[in-house]
């Protein structure tokens, strides 16, 4: 049985700040990795929980954590503020992601798989689209138009 219970991973261009805490919420690893490195260790680690604050890069990140078996909870970066301890620094914000993601949360952000977003952003699309025509729209039914 792995000792690591939950995984906080500060996400960066080049490099990745990993601090993982045990489930008795002991910090029990810190290391940076680059990306193969990352990669490649996750691989190998068993199944657990991996944190991430949500940004525009964290989905790529997520997806493939999902494809090997992790539980992602992609945390918004307001909820991680109240955790961050002291000077800010990578270590600092991947610990609090970590604790942030120990704590229960009122919003986690959804993974959305590519098939998803591209149904989602088509919807958006028409939607835009009918909102935008100069006809009337009822998006209730028809009935009660």
């Amino acid at each position: 049985m792995s000792t690591i219970h939950i995984l906080g991973i500060d996400l960066g261009k080049h490099c990745f700040h990993a601090v993982a805490h045990n489930y008795a919420g002991k910090e029990v690893l810190r290391k940076k990795y680059n990306r193969s490195q990352l990669l490649k260790f996750l691989s190998n680690l068993e199944t657990t929980t991996i944190a991430f604050e949500a940004c525009g890069g964290a989905h790529w990140l997520a997806r493939k954590c999902a494809d090997l078996g992790h539980q992602v909870q992609l945390i918004p970066p307001q909820y991680v503020k109240p955790y961050v301890k002291g000077n800010k620094n990578d270590f600092i914000d991947a610990a609090a992601i970590a604790e942030a993601a120990s704590r229960p949360l009122s919003c986690a952000l959804l993974l959305l798989n590519q098939k998803k977003h591209k149904l989602l952003l088509s919807f958006i699309v028409s939607v835009m689209a009918l909102l935008k025509s100069e006809q009337p729209v009822c998006l209730v039914s028809e009935q009660f138009c």
